[in-house]
């Protein structure tokens, strides 16, 4: 058994994030501390299909009733900004999309929403061409 578990960017990682939480659980010692840091950007919704193994993707919300529920209690908790994220090597980045042949009527209303799916979009710019 372990005194503390640590786990940074790991989470998310979990085909089934219950039975990482129930394993963290067993191997702590009685009154051992996990510390977690990271986000809950789960990796395998996008690319699901029928041959792979189902992912459980909870909310925070949700995760914390699961650690609950496995006899955790929540000592502190604090959302920070990271910056991975603006890492150009890192694995997940902040794409820019060029959208061509829009109609003149597309404002960037319409655009925003069209995008919705793929998460907040920070930024739109609308160039147009006049040129035929």
């Amino acid at each position: 058994f372990w005194d503390a578990v640590v786990t940074c960017f790991f989470l998310d990682t979990a085909h089934n994030i219950v039975e990482y939480i129930e394993i963290i659980s067993k191997i702590l010692k009685s009154g051992g501390v996990w510390i977690n840091l990271g986000p809950l950007l789960y990796h395998f919704a996008d690319s699901y299909s029928p041959d792979d193994e189902m992912s459980i993707e909870l909310s925070l919300e949700d995760v914390k009733k699961v650690a609950f529920h496995y006899g955790f209690e929540l000592e502190m908790e604090k959302i920070i900004e990271t910056t991975y994220t603006a890492n150009p090597r890192s694995m997940m980045q902040v794409r820019t999309v060029k959208v061509s042949n829009i109609s003149l009527a597309a404002s960037e209303r319409d655009i925003k929403e069209f995008f919705s799916f793929s998460g907040n979009i920070q930024y739109i710019e609308l160039w147009r061409s006049l040129s035929f």
